[in-house]
């Protein structure tokens, strides 16, 4: 008995239409630019909370121990981890199903929506336990939108780089997580140059997730103009004529 992928053809299948597909990308590099901007905003997220919890878990935390409030910081930190096999599964199952440009565009949108969330969000002294709520809800967000986002881009990358040309486009792509965790480092630096330690503190940190949101919105507006891979379009197509 032969088996299916999620599209409804046959394996043996989906590796005939990968070659017989047109060329998977009019232009290739576009598409190589949606795959890595995408690497570098999960990456800058992902590092920037780490480094910028010491600064923010006083004022959104509850407690009156520093170091407590630091901890319950980290463990929402920790449960964006937890999801991200869920995350994997939910958004990767509608990638299959409505297309990779839309899953890649659905990741990084909702990271992009969850940094600039967390700039905003009030402090634990107007709201009480809603902030840290809001924070670790903010979390499981992104957590589930990182866990997407890599099986989500190692697809796309594959189906659109050049033939010959697959092996360096997938390390090109994946070269970005090093630059975007790379730039939480600048950003955090330019912080601290700028406004202080105390200056971070006292709120300047948001900005560290204003810059993670605009980031992402610039990744969104890449992938939005990114063809659709071309084997994706075939195997549908083929689906649906069965």
């Amino acid at each position: 008995m032969t088996s299916t992928d999620q599209a409804g053809l046959p394996e043996a299948g989906v590796a005939a239409v990968a070659a017989a597909a047109p060329a998977p990308a009019r232009r290739p590099r576009r598409e190589l630019a949606a795959a890595t901007v995408g690497s570098v905003v999960e990456a800058y997220d992902w590092t920037i909370y780490g480094i910028l919890a010491p600064y923010f878990a006083e004022a959104l935390f509850p407690g009156t121990s520093p170091t407590a409030k630091l901890i319950a910081a980290y463990l929402g930190f920790a449960l964006g981890f937890l999801v991200r096999p869920l995350g994997s599964v939910l958004i990767g199952r509608l990638t299959d199903t409505r297309g990779r440009r839309y899953g890649l565009t659905l990741t990084v949108g909702l990271i992009a929506a969850g940094s600039l969330f967390l700039a905003a969000v009030p402090g634990y002294a107007s709201i009480g336990l809603a902030a840290p709520l809001l924070v670790v809800g903010a979390r499981l967000v992104q957590g589930l939108s990182v866990g997407a986002e890599n099986p989500s881009v190692a697809a796309y990358v594959t189906e659109t780089a050049p033939a010959g040309r697959r092996y360096f486009y997938s390390a090109v792509s994946y070269g970005g997580v090093v630059l975007g965790s790379a730039l939480s480092f600048i950003v955090m630096n330019v912080l601290l140059g700028v406004f202080g330690e105390s200056g971070v503190e006292d709120g300047a940190w948001r900005y560290g997730f204003v810059f993670g949101g605009l980031l992402g919105l610039t990744a969104l507006w890449i992938r939005r103009g990114a063809a659709e891979s071309a084997v994706f379009t075939a195997a549908a197509g083929g689906a649906a004529q069965g």
